[in-house]
């Protein structure tokens, strides 16, 4: 996946008052994930490396009539346990992107990291070790130490295909989108005339992109921890559609149709073979041997989705026209948005 690796700025335990252990960890994603005003210190069950927990959102917190995100602080939970999650960063919880002075609420806001956090009673002094050190508890060491490291990427990445399936934004799968764009950027020129020079130009005018992200609720967001826990797999054809939509954002159209219509093209396969099952055996494998191009898919497939024969058909040949003869492509949202119609109509997703 693009963008920097996850980090974790500490990974601690401690003793609860009962004497158990507890495992914290903080950690920071590679993207922000746009949440609503009501997720705000939100938590939902979670388990990394096998150890099973519970992953705690930030809180947005006022503060001289404004907003900033800050550490979670759950309940039961004592200030020395939580004194490992340093906040001497204010963008490093995460930043608000709108928020309302009269009513004192929020419209957006953007968690960068989170915090887990678990008592699992596997977790004993065969499992967790530590460190030499003079001076106190060193750091913690051992198998499910390691294991938790090892399985943190795999988790960051089902969570980030996950949140691009269910929503409109953008986890920096395939790196980072360029949403101001300096025309000329890195030029300067000057002339000399009649002798005389001239001070230099610079470039002045600025495109800005703006993105369509729409937050997501506390409930998807629990929702999203779950699938990613579970390393629930995306679907193939809503693999490609949302790397359709990622290169859409890039400015990449080309891209974006290809991938548009492949996606499409599995969805349509399903359905064929679904429609073909009541047949007799024989008849089955021989159509199903047939070569299927996604025209013909739609051509015999048509009354079967909702969808307008306009759009279909613009789908093919947009697609169809960049594949085979690399023709400019000039309205590939509609395009990806029709085969990501057929893809939610064969095969739902939450």
């Amino acid at each position: 996946m693009g963008g920097p690796p996850t980090s974790f700025t500490d990974l601690a335990t401690c003793k609860d008052a009962d004497e158990s252990l507890t495992l914290f960890a903080k950690l920071r994603l590679p993207f922000s994930i746009g949440l609503t005003e009501h997720s705000s210190g939100v938590s939902a069950p979670c388990t990394l490396g096998g150890v099973r927990g519970t992953l705690h959102c930030p809180k947005v917190v006022w503060s001289h009539g404004r907003p900033d995100v800050r550490a979670p602080r759950p309940r039961g939970v004592t200030k020395a346990a939580l004194s490992r999650l340093r906040e001497e960063d204010p963008w490093d919880w995460g930043t608000v992107e709108s928020w309302r002075e009269d009513t004192v609420g929020t419209a957006v806001w953007w968690a960068t990291s989170f915090m887990f956090r678990s008592a699992d009673p596997g977790l004993g002094p065969e499992q967790v070790g530590y460190s030499n050190y003079l001076h106190g508890r060193g750091h913690p060491t051992g198998r499910t130490i390691e294991e938790f490291f090892d399985d943190v990427g795999g988790w960051v990445d089902c969570l980030a295909e996950w949140l691009e399936v269910v929503s409109t934004q953008d986890a920096n799968r395939l790196g980072p989108r360029r949403e101001a764009l300096v025309h000329g950027e890195g030029v300067e020129l000057w002339t000399v005339d009649d002798g005389i020079l001239s001070l230099p130009a610079r470039p002045n005018r600025i495109s800005i992109t703006l993105a369509d992200d729409q937050p997501i609720s506390s409930v998807m967001w629990r929702r999203l921890v779950e699938l990613a826990s579970d390393r629930r797999s995306v679907p193939q054809c809503h693999r490609l559609l949302i790397d359709a939509r990622a290169w859409v954002r890039r400015n990449e159209q080309r891209r974006a149709v290809i991938d548009a219509g492949t996606a499409a093209e599995l969805a349509l396969n399903r359905l064929f073979d679904e429609k073909l099952e009541p047949l007799e055996e024989g008849l089955r494998s021989a159509i199903k041997g047939e070569h299927r191009t996604l025209g013909r898919l739609i051509e015999v497939t048509a009354d079967l989705l909702p969808i307008q024969r306009e759009d279909l058909k613009h789908l093919v040949e947009t697609r169809n026209g960049a594949v085979h003869r690399n023709k400019p492509v000039c309205d590939a949202p509609r395009a990806v948005a029709t085969a990501a119609a057929i893809a939610q109509f064969i095969e739902p997703v939450a």
